[in-house]
């Protein structure tokens, strides 16, 4: 039964892009399970549907969930030409701009708003280049989304 209800947010979240901000979600059998089985299980659902290609630049290709994070592996066109001189000349505003983008995101979709806020899961950003490189990364806490919502 979890995995169906967890599969369902998964669907719902990546077919429509979240759920109704008029609807409410019942989160009762997220509340029986364990932040550790509910992180992994969320992941392992939305990990069937990769790689998904974010934008021209982004690609995420891996997600999994580790005790209390979920964390989530992006791929970063650094050499296409709308980003490479800015990621030549300012990494540090191109990593902000990330985080940015990243923070909202979570933060204003309602089961990460659940899992952060309620939950203390952690989501984690580990950006690559297309040959697997280590980039950047970084994480998106409580802390943070209180200061978006």
């Amino acid at each position: 039964m979890k995995k169906i209800i967890i599969g369902t947010f998964v669907i719902s979240n990546l077919l429509f892009g979240g759920i109704n901000s008029n609807d409410t979600i019942d989160y009762e059998e997220f509340d029986k399970m364990l932040s550790s089985e509910l992180t992994r299980s969320l992941a392992n659902e939305f990990a069937k549907n990769l790689p998904i290609q974010i934008d021209y630049l982004t690609t995420m290709t891996n997600i999994f969930g580790i005790g209390n994070r979920v964390i989530s592996r992006k791929q970063l066109r650094i050499t296409h030409k709308n980003i490479k001189n800015f990621w030549k000349s300012d990494k540090n505003g191109l990593i902000k701009a990330m985080y940015k983008l990243d923070s909202q995101s979570v933060c204003n979709e309602p089961i990460w708003q659940y899992l952060i806020l309620k939950r203390d899961v952690i989501a984690e950003f580990n950006y690559l280049d297309t040959n697997n490189k280590p980039l950047f990364n970084y994480t998106v806490e409580k802390v943070d989304c209180e200061k978006i919502i």
